[in-house]
């Protein structure tokens, strides 16, 4: 599944790199730029640009970690919520 942004390229709706929701309009510049999430572009992308750029993507295990430290942030973010509510 996927929507389409103001350029007509297709952007999915979970990151190709991540699995997470690509829910901003960053994400969507992030996909159109790097091919995946602002997450994974902070990440991974930005500080190898160039060998991004030529193909080269961060391992299983980084990604693992990557994906754990985003679901600690998450669950802090709800839990701040909930605090609030």
């Amino acid at each position: 599944m996927s929507i389409i942004d103001k350029k007509n390229q297709n952007i999915p709706i979970f990151c190709p790199l991540c699995d997470y929701v690509m829910a901003t309009s960053d994400d969507s510049l992030s996909y159109r730029d790097y091919g995946v999430c602002c997450d994974c572009v902070v990440a991974f992308a930005e500080s190898r640009k160039d060998q991004w750029h030529d193909g080269w993507r961060p391992s299983r295990v980084e990604v693992s970690s990557h994906k754990k430290r985003m679901s600690k942030r998450v669950r802090s973010i709800l839990l701040e919520i909930d605090n609030y509510i």
